[in-house]
Formats: structure tokens, sequence, C-alpha cells
């Protein structure tokens, strides 16, 4: 920096929540990069784990992109795919699954963009859908006509907040039997962590 001057070569992001602005945003030379967790063009934004859930999508990826004015929306460097177990996975075991993915995607493309002279090649990231914090906040209502329990694994991210209904003016967060089952220790009692549906061993619940 030189009297008061922004001077960077290369910015990268990861995760962050926030947009990146002017001095930084036009100040690098060879590009801003952003490690996106969700597959561009098609989600922007937050909400992207939930929504692979809610829609039993059985593959997920990782995305780097240049960034830009807008959220998630600058020419994209790289999408990387993966496998998602459709019928159990819950947000928080995708977002598990997806930073080790996330990690390689950024290591992989940062020595790309420290061994270029100038930005990586990129392709135009058009289209796809943006969720805001608000209205993701707001998907998590269980609403008539929901798959309650898709719902509830795609909400699924303690400490937060999950799917939720109310009950005498109390926000109450739903746990399906099979979250509940992989909350108890293995062993410590036969009636929490026998398989759902399963009676206890003295036939009483």
């Amino acid at each position: 920096m030189a009297a008061g001057q922004l001077k960077v070569d290369l910015a990268l992001s990861v995760l962050y929540w926030q947009k990146i602005r002017a001095p930084l945003l036009g100040a690098c030379p060879r590009g801003v990069i952003n490690f996106h967790p969700a597959p561009l063009p098609a989600y922007k934004g937050t909400a992207g784990y939930n929504l692979a859930i809610l829609e039993g999508l059985d593959q997920w990826a990782v995305s780097a992109h240049y960034v830009d004015a807008e959220i998630d929306t600058g020419p994209l460097i790289e999408v990387s795919p993966f496998p998602v177990d459709v019928e159990h996975e819950t947000a928080l075991s995708l977002e598990r699954k997806a930073q080790p993915e996330l990690l390689a995607q950024f290591k992989r493309v940062t020595g790309q963009a420290l061994a270029a002279a100038a930005p990586l090649p990129a392709t135009p990231n058009v289209g796809g859908r943006y969720i805001s914090r608000p209205e993701m906040e707001a998907m998590k209502e269980m609403r008539p006509g929901d798959d309650v329990l898709r719902k509830i694994r795609a909400f699924w991210f303690p400490p937060y907040d999950g799917a939720w209904v109310d009950v005498g003016g109390v926000r109450c967060t739903l746990v399906s039997p099979e979250i509940l089952l992989t909350l108890a220790a293995p062993g410590v009692s036969n009636l929490f962590t026998r398989p759902a549906g399963e009676p206890a061993a003295d036939g009483n619940d």
C-alpha cells in the first residue's frame, strides 16, 4: 500500500457471506476468486444444501468463480460435482461432504491462479436461482403438503433452527426418528438406540 492506495495482485474468498466491494474488487489485476459450496449457475446465494435435499438431487457440486459486483454471478472457473445420498442426506451431512471437495478445489484453482500471468479462463455464469437468507429462513416453516421427513433432513443443521412448527406460540424444530438415532451414543440404552420401529427388549415403550 502506498499513499493510501490498495495494491493487491489476487484476492481469494471462501464462504464469505457479504459482497466484496470497491476498492478491493477493482484493485486486483488477476481478479477476486470466490469458492462457493454449490453448483453454479444453478444455485446462487444461500440455501444450496437445503435445496439439494428438497429437490431430491443425487449429485451436488462446489464452484470457483470470479467475483463481480453482484452475488455469485461472476464468470465460472470450475464446477466440481460429487455424489449425494438422496435418501438419507441432511443439510449437515451434505455440508460435511462438501467441505473436503471445496478444499481440494481451493488448492487446485488457487495453484492455477498463482501460476498464471493473467486471469484464468472462465465461462459465463448466467441464470440460476438466488436465495437470500431471509428467504431461506422462511422456507423452514412446515406447511401443508410438505414432504415432512425430506424437509426435516433439508434443514437439519444444529445448533441452528431446523424445519419447524408452532406449538402454543413456541417455534419447535422437528427431528425425525432417523436423525434421532444418530444423536444417541452407541450402547447407551436399547430403548433409545434400537432401529426405528423395533420394540424395546422388554416390550415396553
